[in-house]
This record gives C-alpha cells, sequence and structure tokens, in this order.
C-alpha cells in the first residue's frame, strides 16, 4: 500500500473511534455517561432525607433473581464508597407479593438483624429455592437466624414497619421504578443496573459535587 492510500485509510478510521469514543467504558470524556442511555434525569426530583450527605439509594425485591447477582456489584462498591455519600436500601413495593419480601426487610431493621439476615435472605432464595412466599416462610427464616418468635411478630405488625412499607410504596412511586434493581442519584437521577452502573452513579455524584461547588 503506497503512502496515499495509507493517509487515506487512516483518514477513514478517525470517525468510526470518535463514535466509539463516549461509548467506552471509563472513557474520560463529557459524553462517556448519557442521559436516555446510561440514566434518566427525573422530571420531579425526590427530596431525600441524607443531610449533607449525597445519597445513593438501591430499589431491590429479595426474590429477583438480577437484585441476588448484583449484590456483586453494590458490595464492591460500598468498600470505597466515599465519604460524602450515604448508601440506602429500598425494598420495591410495586405489589403486594413484593410488600411481603419488602416488609420483611423493615422487620429485620426494626430486630436489629438486618445486616445478619440480607445476604443469607438472598441465598435462602435464589440457592436453597425456598421461595419465602408467606409471612410464617419468612418468621421461620428469622427464627433459624436466631431472633425470637414474639419479637418477630410484634415487630411484623408494629406501627414503625407499617409506617416504613408505606413510605417504601410511596417511593417506589415517585421514582417511578419500574423493575429492580434500580439505583437512584441524590434523588434527581435513575441509574439502572449493569456493568456500568457504578460507574454512572459515580460520575453523577461528581456532577452533584461540582453543583455544589457553583453555589
Amino acid at each position: 500500500m503506497n503512502l496515499r492510500r495509507q493517509m487515506l485509510a487512516l483518514l477513514l478510521l478517525v470517525p468510526v473511534a470518535a463514535l466509539a469514543l463516549p461509548y467506552a467504558p471509563g472513557a474520560k470524556n463529557d459524553n462517556s455517561f448519557l442521559p436516555g442511555r446510561d440514566y434518566t434525569v427525573l422530571q420531579v426530583p425526590v427530596p431525600v432525607a441524607t443531610g449533607d450527605k449525597l445519597e445513593v439509594r438501591e430499589f431491590f425485591y429479595y426474590g429477583c433473581p438480577h437484585c441476588h447477582d448484583f449484590e456483586t456489584h453494590v458490595n464492591a462498591w460500598l468498600k470505597s464508597k466515599p465519604a460524602d455519600v450515604a448508601f440506602v436500601r429500598t425494598p420495591a413495593v410495586l405489589n403486594p407479593k413484593w410488600e411481603l419480601l419488602g416488609r420483611a426487610f423493615y422487620v429485620a431493621e426494626e430486630l436489629n438483624i438486618l445486616e445478619k439476615i440480607h445476604a443469607p435472605l438472598y441465598t435462602t432464595i435464589h440457592v436453597g429455592g425456598q421461595r419465602m412466599e408467606t409471612r410464617e416462610a419468612i418468621s421461620d427464616f428469622f427464627v433459624r437466624m436466631g431472633a425470637a418468635k414474639p419479637q418477630i411478630d410484634a415487630a411484623w405488625d408494629s406501627f414503625s414497619v407499617n409506617t416504613k412499607v408505606r413510605n417504601a410504596d410511596a417511593l417506589s412511586r415517585k421514582y417511578m421504578i419500574q423493575g429492580t434493581p434500580t439505583l437512584t442519584v441524590a434523588g434527581k437521577y435513575s441509574v439502572p443496573a449493569g456493568t456500568r452502573a457504578f460507574a454512572t452513579v459515580d460520575y453523577l455524584l461528581g456532577v452533584e459535587r461540582a453543583a455544589r461547588n457553583r453555589k
């Protein structure tokens, strides 16, 4: 190939490379993360209650296999979570069936055993094959994890847990959650799960920090 043909071939490659750059994972330019592709900007921002910290929220469902698989990515990101970020888990309450396991989350929180049961509950459902579709099945699981049956029953019907379940339902609607897992950032952005999810979250956190610094 002569020099002229080599130059022509190089020129033909330039547009392809330019188009590929915005889509390359980890690309350091403003188009690396795009609304409508990597995240959605909420039309109506949702107020957050994390004070000076930036909120990252995960909507999940214990019965969702994708949520179970996504836990690996969640836990990896949490190991290096920035100090100015508060991470909040919220069970998506999209229907009565999902409310049951959402209530289980808040019962565990009420009994101060959430960290103890969170991963094992996923494992019991998706590895152990136990469906956990009744209050009795969930209660038996909690007992196996060391909780007392009277305390479980009291928490299950408590005002505190009822309130949290209603709030989770309301948040699922405000964020217009269609499926799980879904991440939200600063009450302004919705990020679908995927290999780029937390890279997108980190990008949006940077956008929010920059906005705060401009004030």
